[in-house]
């Protein structure tokens, strides 16, 4: 599997493993054996990147989704990286201009606390060339919002 470098030297796989599906989103929750051992097969295959978020949970507010991915882990904790695809969205605005801060917003104190490690994350130039060339070439196919719903209605849309 080839290698990518994030941030300040994070090496992390090509490819990542996105686990919120394993455990709700996607209709029934899956087997917590096969999943375990869906990421686990992910790691012998090269695999060193996966996403979780405490956001990720069961209805009753149980945190099942780090739970699972935790478990399966476990073994291969020296290799793996378990990483949030947002703070390198954050990281790329901030990267921007020095006169521009990005306001996300959050209602738990576990997200406002991993969206400020974006602060520590400093893109490459090539790795900002790749991503403007990216959004450069993205075809935007529809409006923000349906324009008869709420939040159309509301900016005047």
């Amino acid at each position: 599997m080839k290698k990518r470098i994030l941030g300040r030297g994070l090496e992390v796989s090509e490819i990542g493993l996105g686990c919120m599906g394993m455990t709700h989103g996607f209709g029934e929750v899956s087997d917590e054996a096969e999943m375990i051992e869906v990421i686990r097969g992910a790691v012998k295959s090269g695999i060193t990147m996966f996403d979780t978020a405490e956001c990720y949970q069961n209805d009753d507010g149980t945190i099942f989704n780090e739970t699972l991915v935790g478990k399966a882990l476990k073994p291969y904790r020296d290799q793996v990286v378990i990483a949030f695809p947002a703070q390198v969205a954050l990281a790329w605005v901030i990267a921007q201009k020095p006169f521009i801060v990005p306001i996300p917003g959050s209602r738990k104190l576990s997200r406002i606390e991993e969206n400020i490690k974006a602060a520590d994350i400093e893109l490459s130039s090539m790795e900002l060339a790749n991503i403007k060339q990216a959004l450069d070439n993205l075809e935007l196919k529809a409006d923000r919002w349906d324009s008869n719903s709420a939040n159309a209605k509301r900016i005047g849309k």
